[in-house]
C-alpha cells in the first residue's frame, strides 16, 4: 500500500481458507484498517495552506518551539487534567473545581467555553485544527482577559489568527505534514533538536493528551472525552458549551458505529471518534515503551467509549487521592515549559519562499501530467492499474529531500482520485462501457494537478481565508477543460446565534474547595 498506492486497498476482497488465531487477527486487520487510512488521507489544499501558516509560525516572536532534549524531571509528576466538551464533562465538572489548584489544566477546544461558564482557569489551550473557526470558539468566551495568561499549545499548521490570540504559544513541528519534514532536513541546524508531534488528530482532544505526553507530564487525567455517547442518549456536548447551547454551533453527528464503554456500557460513535480512541492509545503505548520504568498513566473519567490502555475511573473515586495531593506552583510550571523547555525560532518568510523550490515543483507535476495523459492509449484494466500504480510508486520515490517534498504534497490527493478511477473502471463488466467515465477521472485528475501549480506559485502567501483574494469572480480556481470551477462557499462561521451571555467576566469557582 505504501510503495504503490492506497488506492488498491479500497475495495478489497478476503477469502479465509482456514481459521487460525493468526488469520483471524490479520482478517480483522484488514477489513478494519483500509477504511480508516483512505478516510484520512491528506489533502493538497490543507498541505498549502499548512505551509502558509507554518511560515507564520516561523516568524512570530512569541512562538517558542518544543525541544527534545529538555525534560521535565521536577515536574513529570504533576497531574494534568485534559478536557473536552463532551456531556460527561458535566458530572465532573465540581471535582475539577474542587482540585483546580492541583493539576495543570489543558482544555481543548470548545472545552475552555465550558469552564469559563463554571469558574474554572485553564493553563494551557490545546488547538489541532488549521481552520480559522476556532476564533469563533475564542469568541464565545466575552471575557477578553479570559485567555490572558494562558498559553496556546499547537502545531505550526495553526491558523494565525489563533496564535495571534494568545501572547505565548507551545510550538510542535508535525512530521506527517510535508512542509515540517522538509524544512527540518533545509535548517537541520536550527530545526534538528525540534520535537515534533504525533497521533494530534483528528479532534483537539488528541493534541492535548499527545502535548502532555511528549511535554514529559506522566499523570493524565481525560475528563469530557466521550468520542461518542451513550446509546439511549442524544446530547452531544457539555451544557455549559455556550457555542452550541446558546450561540447556534452546528452539531453534527452521524453516530454510525457503536463501540464500547468506557463504564461498561454500549456508545455510539463516529469514524472520527474512533479514530481519535485510536491515536490516544498510539500515544499511550509508543510512550510506554519509551521510559518503562515510568510509564504514561492515563485516568480515563470520562462516560463515553472505552479507550484502550487507560485506566477507567469515576472522578469520585479519585477524591482522597487528590484530598492529600499538594497546591502546585502552576506559574513556574508554566514558565519553565515556554522558557526553558522549548525555545524561540525565527526563519525570514523570504528565505521560507525561496525553500519551495516553485519551479522544481513545476517538472514534478509535469512529469506525473505526462504519465496520466498516456492512460487513454491503454486498452484494459489490467494495463490502467499497471499505470496507476507505477504513478504511485513514483510518487514514493525519494532522490532528494526537494523532489521528496514536492511529491508528498500531491501524493494523498492522488490517492483520493484514483480511488474514484479503480472504482469506474469496475462500474461493469466490459471496460469499453465504462472506461469513458474512468478515462474523465483521469482527465481531471490532470486539471487538478495543473491547478496545483497554480496556488503553489501563491505560497507561502496562502493562509486560509484569506486565500480567497485570489478568486476574485467567487470561484474555487478556475474553469479546467474536464470541469467547471464551482462557487466558492460561503464563509463559515460556528458562531450562528446572538446571545447576551450572563457572564460576562471570568470569576474563579472555589467554594467547593472552601467548603470542605
Amino acid at each position: 500500500m505504501q510503495s504503490k498506492g492506497v488506492f488498491l486497498s479500497t475495495s478489497p476482497f478476503l477469502l479465509v481458507h482456514y481459521s487460525t488465531e493468526f488469520n483471524s487477527e490479520f482478517s480483522s486487520i484488514f477489513i478494519n484498517q483500509p477504511p480508516k487510512i483512505t478516510s484520512l488521507l491528506g489533502f493538497f489544499d490543507d498541505y498549502a495552506f499548512g505551509i502558509s501558516h507554518g511560515a507564520y509560525a516561523f516568524s512570530r516572536e512569541n512562538n517558542h518551539f518544543v525541544k527534545k532534549e529538555e525534560y521535565l524531571e521536577k515536574y513529570k509528576d504533576i497531574p494534568v487534567f485534559v478536557i473536552g466538551s463532551g456531556p460527561s464533562l458535566d458530572s465532573d465538572i465540581s471535582f475539577i473545581q474542587q482540585n483546580q489548584d492541583k493539576a495543570i489544566i489543558i482544555p481543548c477546544g470548545t472545552a475552555a467555553d465550558s469552564l469559563f461558564h463554571t469558574g474554572i482557569k485553564p493553563d494551557f489551550f490545546a488547538n489541532t485544527e488549521r481552520i480559522p473557526e476556532t476564533c469563533d470558539v475564542l469568541d464565545s468566551i466575552p471575557d477578553p482577559l479570559f485567555f490572558e495568561d494562558v498559553t496556546l499549545i499547537c502545531s505550526e499548521v495553526c491558523h494565525p489568527l489563533v496564535q495571534n490570540r494568545f501572547k505565548k504559544a507551545v510550538v510542535f513541528g508535525i512530521k506527517t505534514e510535508p512542509f515540517f519534514s522538509y524544512i527540518q532536513k533545509m535548517k537541520e541546524e536550527i530545526l534538528r533538536n525540534i520535537q515534533d508531534i504525533s497521533n494530534m488528530n483528528p479532534l483537539a482532544g488528541n493534541m492535548g493528551v499527545s502535548s502532555a505526553a511528549t511535554l514529559g507530564f506522566r499523570k493524565i487525567y481525560l475528563f469530557g472525552m466521550d468520542n461518542g455517547i451513550k446509546i439511549e442518549n442524544t446530547q452531544i456536548h457539555s451544557n455549559f458549551a455556550s457555542l452550541y447551547k446558546k450561540r447556534g454551533a452546528p452539531e453534527v453527528s452521524e453516530f454510525r458505529y457503536e463501540c464500547e464503554g468506557n463504564f461498561g456500557n454500549k456508545c455510539k460513535t463516529n469514524l472520527r471518534y474512533l479514530q481519535a480512541v485510536s491515536n490516544i492509545r498510539n500515544v499511550i503505548v509508543s510512550n510506554a515503551t519509551l521510559d518503562p520504568n515510568n510509564p504514561l498513566s492515563v485516568h480515563n473519567c470520562s462516560d463515553g467509549a472505552l479507550i484502550p490502555n487507560t485506566n477507567s475511573v469515576h472522578s469520585q473515586e479519585l477524591k482522597d487521592e487528590f484530598s492529600r495531593l499538594p497546591i502546585i506552583r502552576k506559574k513556574e510550571i508554566c514558565d519553565y515549559i515556554y522558557e526553558v523547555k522549548c525555545k524561540p525560532i525565527h526563519i525570514d518568510y523570504e528565505e521560507l519562499e525561496s525553500l519551495l523550490k516553485k519551479k522544481e515543483f513545476f517538472t514534478v507535476i509535469d512529469s506525473v501530467i505526462s504519465d496520466l495523459s498516456n492512460m487513454n492509449k491503454l486498452n484494459n484494466r489490467n494495463d490502467w492499474l499497471k499505470a496507476l500504480s507505477e504513478i504511485g510508486s513514483s510518487l514514493n520515490m525519494e532522490l532528494n529531500p526537494t523532489e521528496f517534498f514536492h511529491k508528498e504534497m500531491v501524493a494523498p490527493s492522488l490517492q483520493s482520485m484514483f480511488i474514484l478511477i479503480i472504482n469506474a473502471m469496475y462500474l461493469c463488466k466490459d471496460f469499453e462501457s465504462c472506461r469513458n467515465i474512468s478515462q474523465r477521472f483521469v482527465n481531471m485528475s490532470m486539471d487538478f494537478l495543473e491547478e496545483c501549480k497554480d496556488i503553489f506559485s501563491h505560497l507561502p502567501d496562502y493562509v486560509m481565508g484569506d486565500h480567497r483574494k485570489y478568486y476574485a469572480d467567487n470561484k474555487v480556481g478556475r474553469d479546467m477543460p474536464s470541469i467547471s470551477a464551482p462557487s466558492m462557499p460561503p464563509v463559515r462561521k460556528l458562531i450562528r446565534a446572538e446571545y447576551k451571555d450572563p457572564i460576562t467576566k471570568f470569576a474563579r469557582n472555589d467554594k467547593i474547595q472552601k467548603d470542605t
